[in-house]
């Protein structure tokens, strides 16, 4: 049985638990949710607990390469900006002759 992204657990060959004859007053869909769920939040437990365990030995370099990877954005992102901005100019000086 395995999750897939929209919490529903399935067999093998893509069947859920319940269309494989496992099904019980109704509630097959909802323990197989549930079992989705708890096995959903043990990956999200292990990686919070990574995380904490990669900040511990690597923090500081992480934190100084996030901010290298922040300013090459800001600056990638400006000077896009300033690309559009004479684009727009460019066009619009070939407009006004144009139509002038």
């Amino acid at each position: 049985m395995s999750c897939d992204n929209d919490n529903q657990c399935t067999m093998d060959k893509g069947k859920t638990a319940c269309d494989s004859g496992q099904k019980s007053a109704g509630n097959c869909t909802i323990a197989e949710d549930l079992l989705c769920l708890a096995t959903q939040a043990k990956h999200e437990l292990i990686k919070e607990k990574m995380k904490v365990v990669l900040d511990a030995k690597m923090g500081d370099k992480y934190q100084r390469i996030a901010e290298v990877a922040a300013e090459a954005m800001v600056a990638k992102f400006l000077h896009e900006l300033e690309g559009k901005v004479a684009c727009d100019s460019y066009k619009n000086d070939i407009k006004s002759i144009l139509v002038g």
